[in-house]
């Protein structure tokens, strides 16, 4: 209960909202979704698995999985592939990079084809830890210490005041 609760404090949603929910089939996001489809009922909600096509031999259980937890809390479903490697080798640019600005591609063209409120994912403190980390360590100024908004644009971090290990603890139960 302590978890949704937080969730349900730092993002405002109202009766109604469409959300796009970015789950991989990995704890957090898991989370994500299993808290906001039972803690906000009267929100529509629409998990979205995004295929990189970076690892063929996981990614039909995490699909399954995905899609039968949308089923089971009555929420939308929808996968999308993108083509990280080919992008990556055509830009020139980073397998990570690659993957995360097309996964916000496609997540973006999500949100719009259903006029979606907003685009849930699943960063924690712990990234948010690990993301002010990298950023002092490339130097950044004032302004990149701030680290991740829990909201910036169409995209919301509800999780973002909740570790990974109050995400495991809620999962456990």
């Amino acid at each position: 209960q302590r978890v949704s609760d937080l969730v349900t404090e730092t993002i405002p949603l109202q009766t109604g909202d469409t959300v796009i929910v970015a789950v991989s089939g990995g704890p957090d996001s898991v989370a994500l979704l299993h808290i906001l489809g039972t803690a906000l009922p009267l929100i529509r909600f629409i998990a979205v698995y995004v295929d990189h096509g970076l690892r063929p031999h996981e990614t039909g259980a995490e699909i399954e999985l995905v899609e039968e937890l949308a089923r089971q809390l009555r929420a939308g479903f929808k996968r999308i592939a993108v083509d990280v490697k080919t992008t990556a080798q055509e830009n020139g640019a980073s397998i990570e990079e690659t993957a995360r600005t097309l996964r916000y591609q496609g997540l973006e063209a999500i949100r719009r084809q259903y006029r979606a409120t907003a685009i849930a994912v699943a960063h924690t403190a712990d990234d948010q830890a690990e993301e002010l980390l990298i950023r002092l360590i490339r130097g950044c100024g004032r302004k990149g210490l701030s680290g991740m908004r829990l909201r910036n644009g169409w995209i919301i971090r509800p999780l973002l005041q909740a570790t990974k290990e109050t995400l495991l603890h809620y999962l456990r139960a």
